[in-house]
This record gives structure tokens, sequence and C-alpha cells, in this order.
């Protein structure tokens, strides 16, 4: 084993974790950034990005860089809280906004990011061991060509919602999960919409099918109650669309419904 000594121990290069590391080498902070994957994942996750971190992606110059375009971030009149629409028309300084871009794009544009600012992202390097002491932490890190130890005041786990490093440090992670509401999601092309717009329909009372346009990708399908989860160059959500009104899915979208259905 080899020890080494650095200012930020970071577990996770997701958008948290490497925004975070962002911020911090622009701090003048030294973060080591450890993650399990050996590269950006391309699995679909979150479709987008909602409410301050909006405006702080423009403070950073980020924003125009994501999007594509000159037009600054605009707040939304509108958001859906547990199911409950709630209405901001008319707020002097409404807080709500919101960038859907796909998550797999998203890492990739921070990890760009983090490499210009000098961050230590270790794709491949899992952190496996923890040890806390009154000045700081021991991290146990394991990589495909050796296992090896970090030493640091602080360890920040942005390793999402199985976190190791929650696990190690045993703090507890309240909640239950609800087995009856299940989801699809896929990034798919859509023909016959408006790309500046959201787009969602109820097909029976309980399944909702939608489209949310992503910033320079294509469009993200979500079927609520689904039992499935596609990749997204998976064959059968390939030519899905709708429509321009809506009212008629064509045979392959159909299909990801009754799929979703079962």
């Amino acid at each position: 084993m080899t020890e080494n000594r650095v200012d930020v121990i970071v577990s996770g290069a997701g958008p948290n974790g490497l925004m975070l590391a962002c911020e911090l080498a622009l701090a003048g902070v030294r973060p080591v950034v450890l993650e399990r994957l050996p590269a950006p994942s391309d699995e679909p996750k979150a479709n987008g990005m909602v409410g301050q971190v909006i405006r702080q992606l423009d403070m950073r110059g980020l924003y125009r860089r994501f999007t594509g375009s000159d037009d600054p971030p605009k707040p939304l009149y509108e958001w859906i809280f547990s199911g409950m629409p709630v209405r901001f028309f008319g707020m002097a300084d409404n807080p709500m906004y919101a960038l859907m871009m796909q998550q797999p794009r998203l890492v990739r544009l921070l990890s760009e990011r983090a490499h210009e600012l000098g961050v230590d992202v270790r794709w491949g390097h899992e952190l496996i061991g923890v040890k806390t002491r009154s000045d700081g932490v021991a991290v146990t890190a394991s990589a495909p060509e050796c296992t090896y130890v970090l030493d640091s005041t602080y360890l920040v786990g942005a390793d999402g919602g199985r976190s190791t490093v929650r696990k190690r440090l045993a703090v507890p992670f309240a909640g239950e999960t609800n087995e009856d509401i299940t989801m699809l999601l896929a990034d798919v092309r859509v023909d016959g919409l408006d790309h500046d717009y959201g787009h969602g329909w109820m097909l029976d009372g309980q399944t909702f099918f939608g489209f949310t346009p992503l910033a320079g990708a294509l469009l993200l399908l979500l079927v609520k109650d689904g039992a499935l989860k596609l990749d997204f160059n998976d064959e059968i959500v390939k030519g899905a669309c709708v429509t321009y009104d809506g009212a008629i899915v064509n045979a392959r979208a159909k299909e990801l419904v009754e799929a979703a259905s079962k």
C-alpha cells in the first residue's frame, strides 16, 4: 500500500461529486474524486436539474456551454412536487429554474470541466474502507493495479442512494420504497413535437406517458407504473413517435406502453 495526503476526498463522480470538485478547485482546494466505474456511464438516470443549481451554472459560465444557447436561464411558472402543481407566476424573484439534460451527457461535460480545472478524477478507483479520526479520515481505495490509502481532513459521500460512505459510517437512511410505482426511462427520437416544451398524457388514469426535451440531445420517454428500464440504445425505443396533437402513438411507442404495463 502507498499513502497520500489530499485536501478533500469525494466519493462518486456523478453530477454532484464532479460539480463539488470543480467548486473546490475554483476555491484553491485540492480534491481527489474516487469513482468505482471505469468511465462515465451511458445508462439513462436523471433527466435534468431543478432549482438554484441552474443559476450556479450560469454564474460559472457553464449554462451556455451546456445548452448551446446565448440566452440566459429563465424561471419556470409552474412545477410539480409530489404530484401537486405549484405555480410561481407573479413572484418577484422566482426561484424555480430547470435544465433538462441526459445525465450521461451532464457527467461527461462536468468531467471535462473538472479536467480543465486540474481535478484528480480517478475512474475505476473504488472506496472500500473508511477510518475516522478526530482530525480527519483515512480512506482505503481499490484500483485495478493496487490498493492504497488516502489521508484527508474531509470525506464527501456523493455516491448515490446506496452510498458506500454512508454505510461505512453507519449513517441511517430513513424512509421506505413504494413497490407499487415503477418507471420506464429511455432516450428516444420523436417526430412531430415542439422541442421547446414537454408533452404528457394520462393513458388509463394510472399510466402516464410523456416526453421531455433534453438540452443538446434527444428526447426522453417516461412511462409511470412501468416495470421495465431500457437502455437508450435498445432497438425497441428507436423510431418511437406520436402525432403532433399527441392523440395517437405509433406502433413502436405502443409497444413501450404495453411492455411497461405488464
